[in-house]
């Protein structure tokens, strides 16, 4: 996904920067624009800054791709900020600046501001009186450029390295927790005192942190600790300023450790371990013994419950930067240093007492020492141990396991190894590579699956020969490039087993060493038993190294513990005895859960079930996760007790999905089922599972398809929504499914047809593709992908059988006359029949879609809306309808169709088509202006009254284009007209 995202960004990064400088020039005319009004400023100004920081943090996955550009843009907006005389656009500059150096570091960011002294008053200024963080930043960034000027300060102003030493200061105390100023600030006096002209400033500094150091707050510490870090990569300092450190950090360490922050410790071991560096390279031992003794005695050892992974890193790289400075001066100390930290591991037996934090932070030690090529070769064994044992770790915490650090810092620890030793032990290289394949395979922990990959290679680029020691170096060669090749193929999944090694690697390597964790991963989660089966099973000529024996009495015994029989039935050699001794009489029972697979498998086996295991069956089929093995069971069968499971099967999803494996079922028994199917009482998920049972089976059964017809037009709907989709999309499976039974089928293409025309996506793709399919034997899946309408109506064009036309339109108008639904679909659907261009035919069979009677079914009223919406959207479109078509008789249809009815959206939808015909068809004016009269003055309905006066009567006032008819309609109040209303009213429709 990273490397992903890095190709992204290069491809983009010319976009974005032309982005960048395109609202960066935009800025710049804001503020300097005199049409632009104050009031107008702070919405574009932050519309704009949004957008530059959105453009910005793009760049986060190749922050170097800024610089092509930095130096432009920080010119453009550091000039501006000197100009400009709105605030809100100074703030806005600020925070533009301070998103460039978040992403490319403030101290490469400093280097593109101008080193201009004549307005180095003017920002000491800006700093003491700015409230707004992100200019306080721009100042300081600025300055700790300015600060590096190769020029005397007191040339300059006698009272500048003051000012700036206030400045730095002051911010430093006013910012807490390692913030971008309070960081900042730290850069700026740290720069300031390192200046050979400021010696005077650096020893005040350290003055006033001796005096002052007790009654600091810890927050105020910080800013010191961040300082002097700073300081001593910077400057060299003299003997008494160290001591007056180290003496002040081990004060604190040792008389008040449960008040320091996080930040503060992290700081004070980089600190300390700048101070052993020096005492190293001078010669100074005694000193560098107390530094290490503090480390990890008094920071690691005593405050271990405050060691985040910041602090355990911060650690372990200061420690090894110390032994690696031993290793120039001192080697025999480091030696003792090495096999201390060592000593320091705690590695018991039960994982659960294992610390992890300490165990975490030596890890990284010993990485970071083994990285830095400080490790003598004499430990690499003793590492590899210490590696073997950690990287299986896992310390269970309620729902949770821990032990995720120690297992990655143990790959980092062999990844060095690799990198850096050349001749470890074979043995123990050759063990370490298995641990490693056995960390691929069942680690749950996507990121370790890719470590372990990369340290995979990483051996076997090195020590290949060691681990395939079997044949010539041509045979061998192409071993290791054949592992190499399965590495990359791999398809990892988080928190899954990656039994895909297993399938790739069976044919190249032993893999007996997977047998034991495969067992456990089985006997704690459950698993796959046919790859346990494989691996016992593997061919021994394949072993790298001494085959790892197993006996598979014991591991029966294992499986028997964990209840996981089910797995027993994949061996080689099947434990028939111990099998029917415990399931030939099986009671099930809510104790015996764990049994169930076994049992199931048991019966599939071995047994025909008796009426005991039919009471046993008939409590399982309530757990729909065994629905498979109850699928092999019923195909396996010759009798079933019909009437209890005819009884079962309505309230039961994994009888529903099962029923139908039986193949003996009589006429009359498969009649009952299908009155089962259809009956909409029963839950549409148990319908369309018997449905998609029988598609599975149909070959089986001698079934009376015509039966199920009247599936296919299913619209059953629950306070779920559209239920009944669940049974037409079964149908259009069984279809599908079947597809040679049903050519020829007239019935089944009309019910396609109009499926066809749906809204859901599944269902219309899929009821289209199976008309193809009946008619042609092919498809084309991308012209049907990408021009699906288009496809349709040319479909729609080749129909010629009026039946079949019919229906489609009934299809249709549930996509292009939708009130709801996916807006894009619905008007592709209308553009594509607007290019269409109906013809007179067409709208004869829609205008015989509006016709309804006493028990119309719900459908075929929803079919009604459709339709008129289809005419409303077409009429609102300027259609031009076919020469011929019979707008007095839509208008009739649509009259009958809005009197005597409470439904809201139809009577809406006919009065605004009433308004169009009356545009489109004169004749028809009269009637309906008298039909709106009538509405307003003479309806029961408020809501009609209202709807015709505030939307049809405004659209035909508007159409008048007179402003004293449109003042006068404004005065109307709909919820009570008056006489005068009434006059004005019948002038305007008559």
């Amino acid at each position: 996904m990273d490397e992903f995202k890095e190709q992204l960004i290069i491809k983009k990064s010319d976009q974005l920067h032309h982005e960048i400088r395109t609202c960066i020039c935009e800025l710049v005319k804001i503020s300097t624009s005199s049409s632009t009004s104050a009031v107008d400023i702070i919405p574009l100004t932050n519309k704009l800054t949004v957008r530059i920081v959105n453009f910005i943090n793009e760049f986060e996955p190749r922050p170097k791709l800024l610089e092509a550009h930095l130096a432009e843009y920080i010119e453009s907006l550091t000039n501006l900020y000197l100009s400009s005389k709105y605030s809100i656009i100074k703030s806005s500059i600020g925070e533009i600046v301070y998103n460039f150096a978040k992403i490319r570091q403030f101290k490469q960011v400093a280097l593109y501001f101008s080193s201009d002294l004549y307005i180095i008053n003017k920002l000491i200024r800006l700093s003491s009186e700015l409230t707004n963080e992100f200019e306080i930043f721009l100042c300081l960034i600025w300055l700790c450029n300015l600060v590096l000027v190769p020029f005397n300060f007191n040339n300059i102003d006698p009272d500048l390295s003051n000012k700036l030493y206030e400045i730095g200061q002051r911010n430093l105390r006013k910012y807490n927790n390692g913030s971008k100023n309070q960081v900042i600030s730290s850069i700026l006096l740290s720069r300031l005192l390192s200046r050979g002209d400021c010696q005077a400033l650096l020893d005040k500094y350290f003055e006033h942190t001796k005096v002052n150091w007790l009654n600091e707050s810890d927050t105020s510490k910080l800013g010191y600790y961040l300082c002097i870090n700073k300081l001593l990569k910077r400057k060299q300092l003299c003997e008494e300023q160290l001591s007056v450190i180290y003496h002040l950090i081990i004060d604190d360490l040792l008389f008040s450790p449960s008040h320091q922050s996080v930040l503060n410790i992290l700081y004070s071991i980089k600190i300390l371990s700048k101070l052993a560096i020096y005492y190293i390279k001078t010669g100074s031992y005694p000193q560098v013994q107390d530094i290490v003794n503090n480390l990890i005695n008094d920071i690691m050892n005593n405050m271990i419950n405050q060691f985040d992974t910041n602090l355990r890193y911060a650690f372990a790289k200061s420690l090894s930067a110390i032994i690696k400075q031993l290793s120039f001066s001192a080697t025999n100390y480091q030696d003792q240093l090495i096999k201390y930290v060592i000593d320091q591991l705690e590695l018991p037996q039960n994982y659960d007492d294992i610390n992890i934090a300490k165990t975490h932070s030596i890890l990284l030690t010993l990485g970071y020492i083994t990285l830095t090529k400080s490790l003598p070769e004499r430990y690499v064994s003793q590492l590899l141990d210490i590696c073997h044992y950690c990287l299986f770790i896992k310390i269970r915490r309620l729902s949770f396991n821990l032990g995720t650090q120690l297992r990655d810092s143990s790959t980092f620890i062999i990844w060095t190894i690799c990198r850096t030793t050349k001749s470890p032990p074979p043995s123990k290289i050759v063990g370490i590579f298995s641990d490693l394949l056995r960390v691929l395979v069942f680690d749950q922990d996507l990121t370790l699956k890719r470590c372990s990959i990369a340290v995979l290679q990483e051996l076997l680029g090195r020590f290949g020969n060691i681990i395939v020691p079997i044949g010539d170096d041509h045979t061998r060669g192409e071993t290791i490039i054949g592992i190499m090749e399965v590495f990359n193929e791999l398809s990892l999944v988080n928190k899954t087993v990656s039994y895909q090694v297993i399938d790739l690697l069976y044919s190249k390597i032993d893999l007996s060493f997977l047998i034991e964790g495969l067992v456990d991963h089985i006997s704690e989660y459950d698993g796959n038993g046919k790859y346990l089966c494989k691996l016992l099973q593997q061919p021994r000529e394949l072993e790298l190294s001494p085959r790892q024996e197993y006996d598979i009495g014991t591991i029966t015994n294992k499986l028997v513990r964990a209840n996981r029989w089910h797995i027993l039935f994949d061996f080689p050699e099947v434990p028939t005895e111990l099998l029917h001794s415990t399931f030939a009489n099986f009671t099930y029972s809510e104790t015996k859960e764990a049994m169930i697979l076994g049992y199931l498998k048991f019966l599939i086996s071995y047994k025909f079930p008796t009426d005991s295991d039919w009471d046993n069956l008939f409590k399982i089929m309530n757990k729909s996760e065994y629905t498979s093995e109850f699928q092999v069971l019923f195909s396996k069968l010759d009798t079933i007790p019909e009437d209890s499971l005819f009884d079962h099967v309505q309230f039961s999803s994994t009888l529903s999905n099962c029923l139908f494996n039986y193949r003996h079922f009589s006429q009359v028994e498969l009649s009952m089922i299908v009155k089962i199917m259809r009956n909409e009482k029963v839950d549409a998920e148990i319908r369309s599972n018997l449905i998609n049972n029988l598609s599975d089976n149909f070959q089986f059964h001698n079934l009376n398809v015509a039966s199920l017809y009247d599936l296919f037009d299913d619209y059953t709907t629950t306070e779920q929504g559209d239920v009944g989709s669940k049974i037409r999309l079964a149908m259009i499976r069984l279809v599908g499914n079947n597809i040679e039974y049903f050519f020829g089928n007239d019935m089944i293409k009309l019910k396609l047809i109009r499926l066809s025309g749906e809204l859901m996506d599944r269902i219309r793709h899929r009821s289209f593709e199976l008309l193809y399919l009946l008619d042609r034997d092919t498809i084309d899946e991308i012209s049907l992908k990408d021009h699906y309408w288009s496809e349709l109506f040319n479909y729609y064009g080749e129909l010629q059988e009026g039946r079949e036309r019919e229906e489609f339109w009934k299809g249709l108008v549930f996509s292009v006359g939708s009130f709801t639904g996916n807006q894009q679909i619905i008007n592709d659907a209308f553009n594509e029949l607007l290019r269409f261009q109906p013809n007179l035919d067409d709208f004869r069979i829609l205008t015989s879609f509006l016709k309804l009677d006493k028990n119309s079914p719900s459908r075929t009223l929803k079919c009604i809306t459709m339709t008129l919406n289809l005419f409303l959207k077409l009429l609102t479109a300027n259609f031009r309808f076919p020469s011929g078509i019979d707008y007095n008789g839509l208008f009739i249809k649509c009259y009958n169709l809005h009197i005597n009815t409470g439904n809201l959206t139809r009577v809406t939808t006919v009065l605004r088509i009433f308004y169009y015909l009356s545009k489109v068809d004169t004749s028809l004016k009269q009637r309906i202006d008298d039909r709106l009269f009538w509405l307003l003055t003479k309806h029961k309905s408020p809501k009609i009254k209202i709807l015709v006066g505030q939307e049809i009567l405004f659209e035909i006032v508007n159409d008048l284009q007179d402003l004293e008819a449109l003042s006068r309609y404004d005065e109307v109040n709909w919820d009570e007209l008056s006489e005068e209303d009434i006059v004005f009213i019948k002038s305007i429709l008559h």
